[in-house]
């Protein structure tokens, strides 16, 4: 959570992350949200690019005139109630550079600054049900035993569990119980 001028602003995860390109580390502001409501009063895709990361690293990643400190920022929205037209997708919005007349080529660490991944979840039933979409239903959602979903996690995705992810999916069970009876009330 970060205080600002506008008010508090406050992120589900955040976190900095080194990535190797070329042989050089460079840094990464990595964001994950959870969005139960898919229409708040506003599109979720104009809020999930809103580039508040990016300036909020002024004062922060960097003072003065240096630019060049600018982190790219990732963020990742799990949507657990999208509209039926979204389920089961995962959509990414990214800033590009475009040759509109010409071919003057920028190197892609000063523009490359901004990814927006949304993965709107849906259930068996939907189209494309398999892979992380799977995995984060049966996990998050899916009214499976936590039983059950400690064996589909590890069969089915051979993720070992050991004692801290087994805390850590029961957890997680407890979490989307949780939203799931808040969201009955």
């Amino acid at each position: 959570m970060r205080q600002r001028r506008r008010g508090t602003v406050t992120y589900d995860i955040r976190f900095r992350a080194i990535a190797p390109s070329s042989g050089e580390p460079i840094g990464l502001i990595v964001n994950v949200e959870a969005q139960n409501d898919f229409y708040p009063g506003y599109p979720l895709t104009k809020r999930g690019i809103c580039c508040r990361m990016i300036s909020s690293q002024y004062g922060r990643e960097f003072t003065g005139p240096h630019y060049e400190k600018l982190k790219k920022v990732y963020s990742i929205w799990i949507c657990m109630n999208p509209p039926r037209r979204r389920e089961n997708t995962i959509t990414r919005y990214r800033l590009t550079e475009e040759h509109l007349v010409g071919e003057a080529v920028e190197p892609v660490q000063n523009c490359d600054l901004l990814s927006f991944v949304m993965l709107c979840l849906g259930g068996p039933d939907s189209e494309n049900y398999d892979g992380v979409l799977r995995m984060l239903d049966v996990l998050l959602l899916n009214e499976a035993s936590e039983a059950e979903k400690r064996r589909i996690l590890q069969g089915d995705y051979d993720i070992q569990m050991t004692r801290t992810m087994e805390s850590e999916v029961s957890l997680m069970c407890n979490l989307s119980k949780g939203d799931m009876e808040k969201s009955w009330k």
